[in-house]
Parts: structure tokens; C-alpha cells; sequence
């Protein structure tokens, strides 16, 4: 959804069902973070995916969850959902509501909530900081992507894992959502553990699992025809020749980051703001608070998206990038963006 603030209270956005989690960024002005809210940790509870503060609350931000999209107030002590004279975009996805515990981990979730048909859940947990604890996820498969977020007490960064053989990563590595930064390896993240279809691991690094400290997990898998997870290498060569990611539906969100060089972002891109191949996609950057702006050109295709660029954020020549698609069209009763 796009949307231009009017700073007026209870103001509805339509997305055409309930979200759980919504991600909002200003696109017009700089310095401005990108907010993600979710129905686990309750409306105006914001955490920045561009920044590695402590969840923050506000009463004038993110009002509430409706069954047709969300509302957001007049916004005016950050400025970052509704502002008069700002223009917006947010990304909703569905998961299952208000959700319940899951014990299928050696930590139980303080809630997890589900939408097995989109291969999306979240959880919250509290670490106890032991290596090898598991968190159960609610999916009917292992999760290609975990992201998780330290909610409490102290400054830690987005931890990111990922399985994806054609970029050799795997959840002896992680990455971090709010830096530009590289893969790296270290076994005190995930523990150098796969999820399975129940559950992942965590080791003793506090960003995800200190003793007695509180957490949100996002977690998907692909679902065929609705999203995918996955990774490619780039071609270098821009034209005919630029490189072609095949995923079996027209992305109506996409996600890229490579993963083997630093200083290379996370983009984002949706067809709400280029709905059409008119060469100026419009580029927002997941780890930073920079306003919207030109990108690394690409064409949405019917069955997947093609690089039409050198630049190397996005089509390095044999750089390895990950990314996270999703369809234009809902799948079943699957729900996004």
C-alpha cells in the first residue's frame, strides 16, 4: 500500500485482510526509519529493521489491526506512519492472529502465531541462554528464512539465517538485517543447526538468545505459486543478458541482498510504487533511514524478475545475492503486501 499522511487520527489503510505484520517506511523524506509492528507485541510496539535499538511504544503511531488492513494516527511524535505532507509505503503480511504458546522447542514461545498456507509465522520468546535451545515456529516445514529481533534491555542487531545452496549459506552464518554488512560465520548465532520442520536453534549470542531477555522471530518458507526464498548469481551484463530469477509468479515484493561484499544493501522494491517496467524503480534500502530513491533497474516478469543492470547491489557479475519474493496474487489463503 501507498498512502500520503494527513496527521489525522484513525486513519485506515486497506489491505483487503487482517495483517499480523505490517512494515511501514516514509518515502519522501530522510532520517526516517523504517517501523515494523506485528499483532504478537501489540500495536504502537515498534522496532526499527534499519536500526539495532530496543523495541520502543507509542500512542500515536500504529492504532490498530482491523479486519480489512490497519489504522495509523496523526503520527506526530515520530513522523514515521502519517505525517501531513509525507507520502508512504507499507508492506502487510497475514499470519494468524493473536496466536498461543508453541512447546515444541526447549523454549516455549510466549506466543506463536501461524498462516501455514503462506509459510509465514511469528513468534516471541524469552531467551534463556543456553546453546542448542530450540524455539518452535508453527510451520508445516523447515523455514528458509528466520529473522530475529532482541525486543528488550539492550542495543543488538537484526540476526538473519538462511539456507540457500547456490549462495553457500547456511545456518552456520548469519547476516544482519540492519547493516550493509557481509555473511559471516559463527557458531553462537544459530548454533550451527538447520531449522527442522518444528523448530530452530539458537546458540549463546545475545542478539538472540540471552538469559531472561525478550524476542520476536519472523520465519517463512517458500510456497510454491506465493513466495519463495531463494538466490542467485548475477550475470554483470545489463540488456538481454542481465540475469533472469525464476520463481514461478509475478512478485508483487521483492527483497535482494548480497551477501559476499559489505556495503552492499538490503533493496526493496514492490508494484505499488512501480507497477510497471517504466526503467525508474523506486529503491528503499531495509538498513538505512534514507528517503526513496532510483534504484538498480530491473523488469518484473510474469513468472519471476530480470536484472537490467551492472550495479553491484543487484547483478555482480558470479555474486552470490539472496532474496524474498512475493506474488502478486494470493495464493489460496495466503495473504501479503
Amino acid at each position: 500500500n501507498i498512502w500520503s499522511g494527513n496527521s489525522t487520527d484513525d486513519t485506515a489503510i486497506t489491505t483487503g485482510f487482517q495483517p499480523d505484520l505490517v512494515w511501514i517506511k516514509c518515502r519522501s523524506d530522510a532520517s526516517h526509519n523504517h517501523s515494523i509492528y506485528d499483532s504478537l507485541r501489540g500495536v504502537g510496539k515498534r522496532l526499527k529493521a534499519n536500526n539495532n535499538t530496543v523495541e520502543q511504544t507509542y500512542t500515536d503511531t500504529m492504532m490498530a489491526f482491523t479486519s480489512t488492513g490497519f489504522e495509523v494516527d496523526d503520527d506526530a511524535s515520530i513522523e514515521e506512519t502519517n505525517k501531513t505532507g509525507k507520502t508512504y509505503v507499507g508492506w502487510s503480511w497475514k499470519a494468524g492472529g493473536s496466536g498461543s504458546s508453541n512447546e515444541d522447542g526447549t523454549i516455549n514461545t510466549t506466543a506463536t502465531s501461524v498462516n501455514t498456507s503462506a509459510g509465514f509465522s511469528i513468534s516471541t520468546y524469552t531467551g534463556n541462554g543456553v546453546a542448542g535451545a530450540t524455539v518452535g515456529h508453527g510451520l508445516s516445514k523447515a523455514p528458509n528464512l528466520v529473522m530475529v529481533k532482541r525486543r528488550t534491555d539492550a542495543i543488538s542487531n537484526w540476526q538473519v539465517g538462511s539456507i540457500q545452496t547456490m549462495a553457500s549459506l547456511d545456518f552456520t552464518d548469519y547476516l544482519m538485517l540492519d547493516t550493509f554488512n557481509a555473511f559471516d560465520d559463527s557458531a553462537d548465532f544459530w548454533n550451527d543447526t538447520a531449522p527442522t520442520a518444528s523448530v530452530f536453534s539458537l546458540g549463546t549470542q545475545a542478539a538472540n538468545n540471552a538469559d531472561t531477555m525478550t524476542y520476536v522471530a519472523y520465519c517463512f518458507h517458500s510456497v510454491e505459486g506465493y513466495s519463495q526464498v531463494g538466490s542467485y548469481r548475477g550475470s554483470g551484463i545489463t540488456g538481454i543478458g542481465g540475469a533472469f530469477i525464476y520463481t514461478g509468479f509475478s512478485p508483487a515484493f521483492l527483497m535482494i541482498k548480497r551477501i559476499d561484499a559489505t556495503s552492499k544493501n538490503w533493496l526493496m522494491y514492490d508494484r505499488a510504487r512501480d507497477p510497471e517496467n517504466d526503467g525508474a524503480f523506486r529503491r528503499l534500502n531495509a538498513n538505512d533511514s534514507a528517503a526513496e530513491d532510483g534504484g538498480p533497474e530491473m523488469d518484473w516478469l510474469s513468472n519471476g524478475f530480470k536484472t537490467n543492470t551492472t550495479n553491484s547491489e543487484m547483478n555482480y557479475s558470479t555474486g552470490p545475492f539472496l532474496y524474498l519474493a512475493f506474488s502478486s496474487v494470493p495464493f489460496k489463503n495466503s495473504n501479503a503486501v
